[in-house]
């Protein structure tokens, strides 16, 4: 059987109907908005966020403040190694962390921190 001149319009017609829809949808696609917008919102660093909960949780004098930022920043620099590494590497971390900015702190600061630490221990049960 032979093709006529019918069977090849009615093949091309069909290949531009097919184009056309594929143009039509994606230039709908193109049209729309981005699906979420990239936030022009800085996003607070690690350290500073952990260090100003701990001084307003706390209470720390400027003292304590000048000790513990250290500290905190000891931890920043080690999590940064281990961000790559396990929920549980971290965890640790925040846990030497507590241990480490206690002496600094008075009886009662020790025992909201301790509720903090607990809290830690606890998480990974």
């Amino acid at each position: 059987m032979k093709s006529t001149l019918r069977d090849y319009l009615t093949t091309t017609v069909a290949i531009l109907v097919v184009f056309a829809c594929g143009y039509g949808i994606g230039h709908q696609v193109g049209l729309r908005p981005p699906a979420m917008v990239p936030s022009t919102v800085p996003v607070p660093n690690w350290e500073a966020s952990v260090f100003e909960r701990l001084d307003s949780e706390l209470g720390l004098s400027e003292a304590q403040q000048e000790s513990i930022r250290g500290e905190v920043a000891k931890s920043a620099g080690r999590i940064d190694e281990i961000k790559g590494g396990t929920r549980e590497a971290v965890r640790r971390e925040l846990l030497e962390l507590h241990s480490r900015i206690a002496p600094f702190l008075d009886e009662g600061q020790r025992r909201r921190l301790g509720k903090s630490h607990e809290a830690l221990q606890q998480s990974s049960h």
